[in-house]
């Protein structure tokens, strides 16, 4: 309930792989949390990506909540078809 919006697209890189990345933007967060979300993906592999970008801002002073702007990126190699 706290994402405010999430975005994704796809690339094609050396016509190998495929990359996924995902814009992610929090509102409002503990930065508890945040962490917690950053560790599941990059030391408990929760989910096949990694963070490539994080950026905090504080919105409200005397609040310990955070706005956050996430970017995950998944590879994935692109299988040849048999034709």
């Amino acid at each position: 309930d706290k994402v405010s919006t999430m975005r994704d697209s796809n690339t094609i890189i050396l016509k190998q792989y495929n990359k996924i990345t995902i814009d992610i933007s929090l509102r409002s967060v503990p930065l508890n949390d945040v962490i917690k979300l950053i560790y599941d993906i990059e030391v408990n592999k929760q989910i096949n990506s990694k963070v490539d970008y994080i950026n905090f801002r504080k919105p409200f002073a005397g609040k310990e909540v955070y706005d956050v702007n996430l970017k995950l990126s998944s590879y994935s190699k692109i299988g040849k078809k048999n034709a």
